[in-house]
């Protein structure tokens, strides 16, 4: 009799171990994941206005990065000058809930918000569906 008891106490605190493992090893994977997803992409750039007689497309060294939020609805994006521009590096921010854009001019200083251009940028039923359409 208390030698099955002695093994029963031995797996249920072995049981009790193993639980508190997996549900701790849940909450620290919880804990240190990144809070928001960030993608980054290319540009590719055509030689001529008319891509079909483009011989081939040449790539610059620009890569943006899209920070995304999904429970805000928002997308941050970090814009770098390529090489051949004269314009100011900026960080845009469209929130598709109100309908605006932000343009932070990261030279200047300086911060735009105005209204969501919606011909240009569509709001997206979420923004995995806007980045899914983007890639």
């Amino acid at each position: 009799e208390s030698s099955s008891g002695r093994c029963l106490l031995t797996l249920l605190g072995l049981a009790f171990i193993l639980a508190g493992v997996v549900v701790g090893g849940a909450c620290i994977y919880k804990y240190f994941m990144p809070k928001h997803k960030v993608y980054r992409g290319e540009m590719c750039y055509f030689e001529n206005e008319n891509r079909d007689r483009a011989v081939e497309p040449y790539f610059l060294p620009i890569a943006e990065e899209a920070d995304i939020r999904e429970d805000d609805n928002i997308a941050i994006i970090d814009v770098p000058v390529p090489k051949f521009s004269d314009s100011d590096p900026a960080a845009i921010v469209h929130d598709f809930d109100r309908l605006l854009t932000a343009y932070l001019d990261l030279q200047l200083g300086n911060c735009y918000v105005i209204p969501l251009n919606t011909s240009i940028v569509m709001p997206p039923r979420n923004l995995m569906d806007l980045f899914a359409k983007l890639a």
